[in-house]
C-alpha cells in the first residue's frame, strides 16, 4: 500500500536475490541484538502507505510486532534493492519514506553497483530527503542507527560477483 494505493510488486531476478541476502549478512554483521532485519515485510508510514521495502532495521525483538507492524519509532533505516526497480525506488518509494521521516534510506543498486544512501528526510506536500550520498566498490557505506554509527559496510560486499 503506497500512498493509500495497492501497487504490484516488481518481479525479482536472481542478481536482486542474491545483492538482497548479501545485504542482509552484511548489515547483522555490524549492529546489536538491539536490532533486527525484517525482509520484504510490511512497515507503517502514516496513514495511507504500508510499504513492503526489502529491508527494515527495526528494533528488537521481534514479538514486539505480533499486533502490528513498525511504526516510525521502530525503524531504524529501510533499503531497497534496485535492480529492475531503480526508477520507482527514486521516484515512488523515496518520497513515501521521506514523507514518513525514515532517517536513513538505502537504494543498493545491482546495476551501477552502488549504494545511493538517502538522508535529512523533509515532510510537508512535496516530501524529499536533501541530503544523498553514493557510494561505489571499494567504499565503506556508514550504517548509522539512532544518529549513532553502528559500523561500516564494504559496497563490494553487497553485489554478486561479476560473471566470466
Amino acid at each position: 500500500l503506497l500512498n493509500g494505493k495497492v501497487v504490484n510488486k516488481m518481479s525479482r531476478n536472481p542478481p536482486h536475490d542474491t545483492s538482497l541476502s548479501l545485504t542482509q549478512h552484511e548489515l547483522e554483521s555490524v549492529f546489536s541484538a538491539e536490532w533486527y532485519i525484517r525482509v520484504q515485510m510490511a512497515v507503517v508510514l502514516g496513514k495511507s502507505s504500508q510499504p513492503e521495502p526489502d529491508i527494515a532495521v527495526v528494533l528488537a525483538p521481534v514479538k514486539r510486532y505480533f499486533k502490528q507492524h513498525p511504526v516510525l519509532k521502530d525503524i531504524g533505516m529501510l533499503a531497497e534493492v534496485a535492480d529492475s526497480s531503480l526508477l520507482q525506488d527514486r521516484r515512488d518509494k523515496a518520497p513515501i519514506y521521506a514523507g514518513g521521516r525514515v532517517p536513513w534510506f538505502w537504494i543498493v543498486n545491482v546495476a551501477d553497483r552502488i549504494v545511493e544512501v538517502y538522508s535529512d528526510p523533509k515532510g510537508g506536500a512535496s516530501p524529499e530527503y536533501r541530503k544523498r550520498e553514493d557510494y561505489g566498490v571499494g567504499g565503506k557505506v556508514p550504517v548509522v542507527l539512532n544518529g549513532k554509527v553502528v559500523g561500516h559496510v564494504e559496497v563490494a560486499n553487497l553485489f554478486p560477483e561479476e560473471a566470466d
